[in-house]
């Protein structure tokens, strides 16, 4: 991704898109809109996937684990140094 950087008006960050993945683990869910849903997600053989998604008007009903879902996101890495993990920034999600 640091490759196809600076992101910007000419240069969108890609955008990805992945079906069928397995909510795993939901953090919490706030009311006001301007806070994130955070959540997990797997798909095949990974496990644990950190998710995060600000477009909760578009939410879909995910009321419990192991929903399957399609999410359209850009990649994100988040912490410091060694603690750094791979987020997926969810622009969309979907029922499967």
């Amino acid at each position: 991704m640091e490759m196809m950087e600076p992101f910007g008006m000419n240069n969108f960050s890609p955008v990805f898109f992945i079906r069928d993945v397995i909510l795993t683990v939901r953090y919490w869910f706030f009311e006001d809109k301007e806070e994130p849903l955070k959540f997990k997600v797997s798909h095949k053989r990974s496990k644990n996937i950190q998710t995060v998604f600000w477009n909760k008007a578009n939410l879909p009903k995910m009321t419990r684990s192991e929903d399957s879902l399609n999410i359209a996101f850009n990649l994100g890495v988040v912490g410091k140094n060694e603690n750094k993990v791979v987020q997926l920034n969810a622009a969309d999600i979907k029922l499967s």
